[in-house]
This record gives structure tokens, sequence and C-alpha cells, in this order.
């Protein structure tokens, strides 16, 4: 997009920062505890969802990312992001059988804990209803 188009969008941004900033001065002590508040219920809200469920089962490329991320770091230490998974993907292509084999490893460890977690999970809510 030209500075041409992007025009308008900048306008309208700092337009809006300035409504922004303007409210919050003439906001009163309560109305900010108010936000405040309202912001760390929802905080404790969405720490509360994430702990009641248990982390996913890896996928095959999860795992070899998971053991292939730092030996990449390690030879690039200054590789972005980006390139880094790039990189990873390049490898995951070319990977041999065994590789792909330890990875599968991983997984059925993984799915293991994941289902006992699960089981946990369930007799934890019979319980506790």
């Amino acid at each position: 997009m030209n500075e041409e188009k992007k025009k308008p969008y900048i306008q309208f941004h700092e337009d809006d920062k300035v409504r922004y900033n303007n409210e919050m001065k003439n906001l009163k002590e309560e109305d900010l505890q108010k936000i405040d508040t309202y912001r760390k219920y929802c905080k404790l809200r969405k720490a509360a969802r994430k702990e009641s469920k248990p982390r996913p089962v890896l996928t095959n490329y999860m795992a070899f990312a998971r053991t292939e991320r730092p030996k990449i770091r390690k030879e690039n230490p200054a590789i972005s992001f980006g390139e880094l998974g790039k990189l990873l993907g390049a490898r995951w292509k070319t990977a041999s059988p065994e590789v792909i084999a330890a990875c599968n490893k991983m997984v059925c460890a993984d799915r293991e804990r994941y289902e006992k977690e699960v089981e946990s999970m369930k007799l934890a809510s019979v319980s506790n209803p």
C-alpha cells in the first residue's frame, strides 16, 4: 500500500489517539479502578480456562521442531523467527525415516500423557460436580 492510500488510516489513528487520551484524562479515579478490576478479572478468567484444559498432543512436526530448533539456533544464533521456521520446514521435508520414527515415539509418549490428564480431569469433575 502506498503512502497516499495509507494517509486516511494514519489520520484516523491520530484522531483516535487524541480521543482516547482525552477520555482517559476525563475519567474519575473510581472509573479507573473499575477498568483495572475488570482487566484483572479477564486475566484471571483466561488463566482459569487455560489451566482447566490439558495441553494438546504434539504432532510429528512439532516433536521434530522441538528437537531441531536448538540445533538450528546453535548453528545460526542471529537467525530470525521466520527464517528459523523456514529452515525447520526444509529439514522436515528432507528428514530421514529414522528421524520421523523417533518423532513418532515422542508423539506416542505425549499422547499417553494427554490421555492420563484427560482421565484425571474426568475423575476430578465426577468427584467435584
